[in-house]
Formats: C-alpha cells, structure tokens, sequence
C-alpha cells in the first residue's frame, strides 16, 4: 500500500476549490446512467497509466477509487447516486486540481482531465 497516496487523499478538505469536468474527444465507454468514464491526460498532452482517481461524495467520503489503464482511459463499473462529486487526481510527476462532476441520472460523456503542471519532485 502506498502511504503516500492514503495520506495525501485523507489531507484533501471537501470544500476544496475544483474546477469542472470537460469533455473527452473519445468513444463513450459506457450507456449506462452515472457512470464516470474518461481519460486522464499529462500537461503535455499524452495519456497518463496508472493515474488514481478517488471519487468523494458532497461530504467528502470516498465512494470510488479507480486507476487509468495503458490509454490513461478510466471507468467506473457501477453507477453512483445522483449528487455532487469531487475526483481528486494523483498522478507521479504531475500536478492536478479536483474536478467536480454533478450527477443526475443521465449518461455521461467521457471526461477530460489534464494536469495543470509538472511537480517538482
């Protein structure tokens, strides 16, 4: 288990400042209402693998983890309640800033997320 990533997650306040979801320019993943699809993207533009996605809810509980797969693609495999939620990114090298996502029983398109910058680390 990386305790990097566990203590850097439980840090995180669900009153942070996001910024909203943008849509992806790729096939939608799935039909089904709900669930979260995209891609997640460097500051350079290419496909990010194995970038961790932690969904919180409108109280800042974690309700999904996913990870990016070879094509920086993600996909939820169940449908979430409708609400507002908060995806906070954590990709080695990249910095990222949370992105809200309101959901309300429909079928979304894949989202964009793209790091804002590179991390000094």
């Amino acid at each position: 288990r990386d305790s990097r990533l566990a203590t850097s997650f439980q840090q995180t306040s669900p009153q942070q400042q996001s910024i909203s979801a943008q849509i992806a320019q790729m096939v939608p993943l799935t039909n089904k209402p709900n669930v979260i699809s995209g891609i997640v993207l460097s500051s350079g533009d290419t496909p990010l693998v194995g970038a961790i996605l932690i969904i919180r809810n409108e109280t800042g509980v974690p309700v999904r983890a996913l990870k990016s797969n070879r094509l920086g693609q993600f996909l939820s495999a169940t449908s979430l309640p409708k609400g507002n939620y908060q995806i906070e990114i954590d990709a080695e090298g990249e910095n990222f800033e949370p992105v809200a996502l309101p959901l309300n029983n429909e079928v979304l398109k894949p989202i964009e997320i793209k790091a804002k910058g590179r991390t000094d680390a």
